[in-house]
């Protein structure tokens, strides 16, 4: 993974963190803890073949068939807020997907 990519990874999932911890409920910890241990990762000094073959295993847990970032959504009764909420953690989500990719 370049480091351009990297870092733009980490960024992303920096300000998906926040977003996930406020309206998760505990439902997507396994994910929290893995999108943490990715910022770690990134900045470890490692070898890049290495830290592109973790994350890419990674991501299939954050990312697994059913369940996890995928389906992760938030319910608000307002529906101007809901849509607000849920269109920032998708855009955020499926910029993660695509630069995990």
């Amino acid at each position: 993974m370049r480091r351009e990519i990297a870092k733009e990874l980490e960024l992303a999932i920096q300000s998906l963190l926040p977003l996930l911890l406020k309206y998760g409920e505990g439902k997507i910890d396994h994910q929290v803890i893995l999108l943490n241990e990715i910022i770690q990762i990134i900045n470890s000094d490692m070898e890049e073949n290495k830290k592109d073959d973790l994350i890419k295993d990674m991501s299939r847990s954050i990312f697994p068939v059913r369940g996890g970032l995928t389906d992760f959504y938030v319910w608000d009764s307002d529906e101007s807020i809901r849509i607000k909420i849920n269109q920032s953690i998708s855009d955020l989500i499926n910029k993660i997907w695509d630069l995990m990719r």
